[in-house]
């Protein structure tokens, strides 16, 4: 069984007043974008900040954690900063203080109800499955496009992380872990015009996990970017070599709440167990690896990119540097990663790992576009496009993950 383990769980809205819109493109909130956060202690520490968000700019995430490591005397390297990739949230921009400002607020104060609130916990781990992702890359005349393809491959797994207070074994707190991206609502705008802001059907999940399961859901990206959901509200449709987009607007909003319902049933499968194994885990390790990653060009930005035959996929001759994440919590591993990943090369990446449990989280303190494989190149697919990473360097980072789990375990 855990031993010495403390831990606190807290959140936050982001609060939106009608007067703070339009922030660019977005007119009004649909719903409520929160801060999630959980602290473990167990000789160490790690702090896990969940924002409703799109993605977050590196300098507003060292400026964060700083902020963060001065507060509440927690180590840079025990803080991880993410984001559930919701689409239907703005970005952190200089041009609008007032919301970077509230972010800053929501997760500050979320922190401090976690740490204040710390107490004895007990950890366990499940996997249910999912129906909801599928590959968005589909074979057109115009070239690969997104759309939605059931032959190509989808990890359905859901890894379940559950925190449970000790004494009583109330549940404080469910991480789930997968494939799923928050995009129901994507690319899609209200009938009037403008679009409104959401944490899409993964936060309508957390926020039903949450009234009826749970003190605090935290959902965490996994290797999602060749991934859609199901039904989304903003469909692009090949027709006679040209791209139709077809929108429901503000209908859509049906489809958030119906994949986010599907969710919530398949993850409370596993909350049905009244009697969990728990995990023994007597200390919390932290570790990160820097990795080299060549540079390629992007010469059409996203909003611009079409299918196409031929694309421009040159390497500037510069290289990147990619932060890999490492949590160890007894049997269970957390790896971090900045750029998102297929899905199956997610799965491929954690084949390695010597733990019973392992997770793939990524857009963790930071955002790197798309990690593309081979054959995204071979295909010109809307990940290797919209990509500053260079072809060849998801065989790298396989090399690298594999050897990071080695010093993992040596150092420990």
């Amino acid at each position: 069984m855990s031993k010495d383990i403390i831990g606190g769980v807290g959140k936050k809205v982001i609060q939106l007043a009608e007067q703070d819109f339009p922030i660019k493109d977005f007119v009004c909130a649909h719903d409520a974008i929160h801060s999630r956060v959980l602290f473990l202690k167990a000789k160490t520490e790690f702090l896990l900040v969940s924002l409703e968000l799109t993605s977050l700019p590196e300098k507003f995430i060292e400026e964060l954690k700083a902020d963060i490591s001065l507060r509440f005397s927690i180590p840079l390297e025990s803080i991880w900063i993410t984001v559930t990739h919701t689409f239907s949230a703005p970005h952190i921009s200089t041009e609008y203080p007032d919301f970077t400002r509230k972010v800053k607020e929501a997760a500050v104060g979320s922190i401090s109800e976690a740490v204040t609130n710390a107490t004895s916990v007990k950890l366990a781990a499940d996997v249910v499955t999912t129906k909801l992702n599928v590959s968005r890359n589909v074979e057109t005349p115009l070239g690969w496009w997104l759309g939605k393809n059931e032959q190509e491959y989808s990890n359905h797994e859901i890894k379940l992380l559950k925190v449970y207070a000790k004494e009583n074994h109330q549940l404080l707190s469910l991480l789930f872990n997968g494939d799923l991206p928050p995009a129901v609502m994507a690319d899609s705008y209200l009938a009037k015009g403008g679009k409104a802001v959401s944490s899409d059907f993964v936060g309508y999940t957390c926020r039903k996990l949450e009234e009826e399961s749970t003190q605090t859901a935290i959902f965490l990206l996994g290797a999602a970017g060749d991934q859609r959901p199901l039904e989304k509200a903003c469909e692009d449709i090949i027709a006679e070599e040209k791209i139709e987009r077809l929108d429901q607007n503000e209908a859509g909003f049906a489809l958030v709440s119906k994949q986010g319902e599907i969710l919530f049933q398949e993850i409370q499968t596993s909350l049905a167990d009244s009697k969990p194994e728990f995990l023994q885990i007597n200390e919390i390790f932290s570790s990160s690896k820097k990795v080299l990653l060549e540079e390629k060009v992007m010469p059409v930005p996203t909003k611009l990119l079409q299918p196409t035959i031929q694309f421009d996929f040159s390497e500037t001759g510069k290289q990147l540097d990619i932060i890999l994440e490492g949590v160890v919590l007894g049997p269970v591993f957390i790896l971090g990663t900045q750029p998102e990943m297929n899905s199956r090369f997610g799965k491929e990446i954690l084949s390695s790992s010597p733990y019973s449990t392992s997770l793939l989280v990524s857009m963790v303190n930071g955002a790197k576009k798309y990690l593309p494989e081979m054959r995204d190149f071979e295909r010109i697919t809307y990940t290797a496009m919209n990509s500053i990473i260079a072809a060849g360097s998801s065989e790298k980072i396989l090399k690298e993950a594999e050897g990071f789990f080695r010093e993992i375990e040596e150092k420990r």
